[in-house]
């Protein structure tokens, strides 16, 4: 009795654990409180997202919401990300697309692996495609395009650092190839200058004629303007801390 007992007991902890990524697996992959999306659409969505999630393991969820309850779209994507039970694996691999339609807020969020494999210039490419459907409220699309470019990238893997060795002959190109456009503008400038055979020819007519001049410096005032670098955020791939405690890459705006 105690052992099986003692089984019970071990297997509702075991459940606990599973949880939250059986709840994912569930179909909780796509929502949408907003009521943008018929529910055949949002069924097939799910579907779609789900496989994906399962064969890469990395969760791709999308969430349509109808406020963002006074948060900014970031927080609320994280939170909405950490406490639905998203994120596979030990680091809680997944990435979230959050859209607001009534404050025309969107957010995609970024967790464990996949803050390194949706680096600044994939989520260039994925912004590119959802924001072209949003600014003109094709929420079906916008899913779509995020879900199809979450399978592309997650299926290239892990970007490739560039080595600077790489680059070198594109740098090297490119500066040679200005300083022969700049060249070829200031030779351009001198035709009308000729070559004289006698000194006589680079004096005026009148004379030179040599003034003493003096000037006197009376006063040097030097302004001085603080720059400040531009904050990390829109535009690349802002890691932060979610009000749980995980880190999150990601971006986000108004559309």
């Amino acid at each position: 009795m105690k052992r099986t007992l003692a089984l019970f007991i071990c297997l509702l902890l075991l459940s606990a654990l599973v949880i939250p990524s059986a709840c994912a697996a569930g179909g909780a992959y796509v929502t949408d409180s907003a009521g943008v999306l018929i529910p055949s659409t949002a069924a097939d969505l799910n579907e779609q997202a789900r496989h994906i999630s399962e064969a890469y393991d990395c969760d791709v969820v999308v969430c349509f919401t109808a406020s963002l309850k006074g948060k900014s779209a970031m927080d609320f994507a994280d939170d909405y990300f950490d406490y639905g039970g998203y994120g596979r694996g030990e680091n809680r691999n997944g990435i979230l697309l959050l859209v607001c339609p009534t404050s025309r807020d969107y957010w995609i969020s970024t967790c464990g692996d996949a803050i390194k494999l949706f680096n600044s210039s994939r989520l260039d490419d994925i912004e590119d495609d959802i924001l072209s459907a949003l600014r003109v409220n094709d929420w079906d699309g916008a899913a779509y395009a995020f879900i199809s470019d979450c399978e592309y990238w997650l299926g290239e893997g892990m970007p490739k650092p560039v080595s600077p060795l790489a680059v070198l002959p594109i740098c090297l190109a490119v500066g040679f190839g200005a300083a022969l456009i700049i060249l070829g503008v200031e030779k351009s400038k001198l035709k009308s200058v000729r070559r004289k055979h006698s000194a006589r020819s680079y004096i005026p007519q009148g004379g030179v004629r040599i003034d003493r001049a003096h000037e006197t410096l009376k006063n040097h005032f030097v302004t001085r303007t603080r720059v400040s670098s531009p904050s990390s955020g829109s535009g690349g791939n802002n890691v932060h801390m979610s009000s749980s405690g995980s880190f999150h890459g990601g971006r986000g705006g108004k559309f």
